[in-house]
């Protein structure tokens, strides 16, 4: 089946005068419960991490144990 021919598509380069500017600062109450929540989740998430490894040497020492 033949298609209609289509142009070739045109290659766009960026520059810097058309990429997007920079975004106005955000208001500072929203900023910074953004911040205390990315803290939080950065604690929970070691937090977690120092669980499971604890878990995985008690299962580790508990292997040897036999």
């Amino acid at each position: 089946m033949n298609s209609h021919p289509h142009a070739a598509p045109k290659l766009v380069t960026t520059t810097e005068t058309s990429a997007p500017a920079a975004t106005p600062a955000a208001c500072p109450i929203l900023a910074a419960a953004k911040a205390k929540m990315k803290a939080l989740k950065k604690i929970r998430k070691h937090e977690n991490r120092r669980l499971f490894l604890s878990w995985c040497s008690c299962l580790h020492a508990l292997g040897f144990s036999f």
